[in-house]
């Protein structure tokens, strides 16, 4: 199944008779062309630039599937979802609820997924010492921070520890693996809005587009996407998605390291917006989306996974079909992810 990418100022998509018709204007570079393809190909469409489309497209991809990720302005930081119907059991948005509205069990969950995240942390940072030894100083002070906060993981009591121990690991993992990038580049922290170099340009776009593969798994797993665990629900913010991206950050980080270290984006990629903001251009978009496509197929079957895990998971917790709600409290088995190997 592939990604449609929409990267053509003021193109227009339709969707008929099972064809998606992609109108593209003339620009500086190209002339005026219409590009056709069977809709049961797509399983993806990514709106970079301004994009029309009527509510009958945006239906008619709802109704085959097909999910919409509409990245808004030049900096691509704000993004829309839109998808199908995918799940039709409702005891599993219950039990996520139920266990949303359990302090224990959610910060149980909450300090896994923050667990889950910094052994993939710890992972990237061994294999870039393996192929980096120059490294070995920031690495291993890196390393030497994490292990501890590993431990405090499993001894926090609340939200806020959890969400502090999670913040303390990434600040100690980025002074590594900013350090394994070319100085020229400049990457001096993990700084989000606005971007100030190309190292955290990407990373904020590629962990849009990540968010935008959580939002389909957990749809697809029958998860409500903004009920999150270690993420504070908040308008339009998609938590549990964040949630499940968590422990894909640092495969995405490495995916970002190796995009400047084989040379495919350089620093002349990236210009600057009114405000500062570093982006990526045209170009370095087309070559961003060449490799995306494939690694961010693989991210979703992850994610997928995972998300169904959890959906198994939270729907122990809904009460039984046909019987009254009493709020009894039900012991259940540890999270699926951790039998899944996945403990923190």
């Amino acid at each position: 199944m592939a990604t449609l990418y929409i990267d053509r100022r003021d193109a227009t998509l339709e969707l008929r008779d099972g064809q998606l018709r992609l109108e593209l204007p003339a620009d500086d570079t190209q002339p005026a062309r219409t590009q056709r393809l069977p809709a049961a190909l797509v399983e993806r469409i990514i709106a970079v630039s301004r994009t029309t489309l009527d509510t009958a497209t945006l239906a008619a991809l709802a109704d085959a599937g097909i999910s919409l990720v509409a990245l808004a302005g030049r900096r691509g930081d704000r993004a829309a979802w839109l998808e199908g119907a995918f799940h039709n059991d409702a005891r599993i948005r219950i039990g996520q609820t139920l266990v949303f509205a359990d302090p224990t069990r959610r910060l149980r969950l909450a300090a896994l997924i923050a667990g889950l995240k910094l052994r993939e942390q710890r992972r990237l940072l061994a294999r870039l010492l393996e192929g980096r030894p120059d490294l070995r100083k920031e690495v291993m002070d890196a390393l030497g921070t994490l292990e501890p906060i590993r431990h405090a993981l499993r001894q926090a009591n609340t939200l806020s520890a959890v969400r502090g121990l999670e913040g303390a690991a990434a600040a100690a993992y980025f002074r590594a693996l900013f350090a394994a990038f070319p100085p020229s580049l400049a990457p001096e922290r993990r700084r989000r809005r606005p971007p100030p170099d190309p190292v955290n340009a990407m990373l904020s776009l590629c962990y849009t587009l990540g968010a935008g593969h959580a939002v389909r798994a957990a749809r697809l797993a029958g998860l409500d996407p903004a009920i999150g665990y270690l993420h504070a629900p908040a308008h339009a913010r998609a938590a549990l998605a964040l949630d499940l991206l968590e422990s894909e950050r640092p495969a995405i980080d490495q995916f970002v390291w190796r995009l400047f270290a084989e040379r495919t984006l350089e620093a002349s990629h990236f210009g600057r917006d009114g405000g500062g903001a570093c982006l990526l251009g045209k170009a370095g978009r087309t070559h961003l989306y060449d490799r995306w496509t494939a690694r961010g197929a693989e991210l979703e079957a992850r994610l997928l996974r995972r998300a169904r895990h959890l959906a198994r998971y939270l729907a122990q917790f809904a009460p039984p079909p046909e019987t009254d709600f009493d709020g009894g409290d039900s012991e259940t088995d540890d999270p699926p992810s951790q039998k899944d190997g996945d403990s923190a």
